[in-house]
Formats: structure tokens, C-alpha cells, sequence
């Protein structure tokens, strides 16, 4: 799923500033990573009809490409 890739490059961005003494570029892309997971949370609720679980997001998150997903 593009949503995996898109939060593991967020993280990997978090991580590296976070490693270089950038807290506060750390603490926006951590708003970016909310902002990201916010926006898949709408994306899978319009395509199930406004149901959305937890465990959907997660594997969305995770990259789980299984058939429950779309």
C-alpha cells in the first residue's frame, strides 16, 4: 500500500532529525505522521462506508495489503 511506504519515509525523516538535534522538526513531522493517519482513517471510511476500525488503520499503517483492507 502507498499509505505504508508514505509512513515509513515520514518515520525514517523523524528518526534522522531526531538523531541530528532537530526536536522541533521531529515534533512537526510527528504532527505530519497524525495529520497522514488522520487522512487514511477518511480514505478507508469512505470506501466502507463510514466504518472504519481501529485494526484497519493499523494495517493500512503496517502496510497489510490482505483483501479486509479495500
Amino acid at each position: 500500500m502507498h499509505e505504508a511506504w508514505m509512513f515509513e519515509l515520514l518515520r525514517s525523516v523523524r528518526d534522522i532529525a531526531t538523531a541530528s538535534a532537530m526536536p522541533r522538526l521531529a515534533e512537526h513531522l510527528d504532527d505530519a505522521i497524525l495529520i497522514a493517519a488522520s487522512e487514511v482513517h477518511e480514505h478507508l471510511a469512505g470506501q466502507d462506508g463510514g466504518r472504519v476500525n481501529d485494526g484497519q488503520v493499523a494495517a493500512a499503517l503496517r502496510g497489510d495489503t490482505r483483501k479486509e483492507l479495500h
